[in-house]
């Protein structure tokens, strides 16, 4: 049984997802658009900013059915289509994103200063997120269950799904720990991407 189809390292123009039962036939049927508009504001963003895709793309609203057959089509026009990783699954919620959430990278590029002259050698990056979760103290043992037991695998962390897009990735936590209190419970995780 899944609900959420996660896509990274997305190319294309739009996508089209298709589930289907083997008796009650297509029971989803959904295409997305991959283009991002969030730059244009105006009438001089609309004709001068470049058009700008998405590369990631999280689906929530998967019907819970067993059994089914998922069909995924990138349309991509006369480029080539690519997709860097999909990851499908059942999502599992641990609690609300915070204000102090914090999001970066860690660059494994080289700065060279043989004869004194810097000269960068690009490597490559990968993204973090250090989450700030609150936390229904009623559910800490259980959601402390939850992530050891997700401790050394790698799925995908969706901190929010419209507003703080870039707290998603597909990695693995570091840590975490839970700081206790009567009602609301304080959840810090640092995860790093895959």
């Amino acid at each position: 049984i899944t609900d959420y189809i996660a896509f990274f390292g997305l190319n294309g123009d739009e996508i089209s997802i298709t589930v289907t039962d083997p008796v009650d036939g297509t029971v989803y049927d959904e295409s997305f658009e991959l283009r991002d508009d969030s730059a244009v504001y105006d009438g001089f963003t609309y004709c001068f900013e470049p058009i700008v895709k998405h590369t990631e793309l999280i689906v929530s609203d998967l019907p819970p059915y067993g059994g089914t057959e998922i069909g995924i089509a990138i349309d991509a026009g006369a480029n080539t289509a690519k997709c860097g990783k999909c990851v499908v699954g059942f999502g599992k919620f641990v609690g609300d994103v915070v204000y102090g959430t914090q999001v970066g990278i860690v660059s494994y590029s080289n700065v060279d200063r043989s004869f004194g002259r810097a000269v960068i050698q690009s490597g490559e990056y990968n993204r973090f997120v250090d989450y700030q979760i609150g936390v229904n103290t009623q559910y800490n043992r259980e959601i402390q269950k939850l992530l050891t037991g997700y401790r050394d695998r790698a799925i995908v962390f969706i901190g929010s799904k419209t507003d703080f897009l870039e707290t998603t990735l597909y990695g693995v936590y570091k840590d975490f720990s839970l700081t206790l209190n009567p009602a609301l419970s304080s959840l810090s995780m640092r995860v790093e991407e895959l």
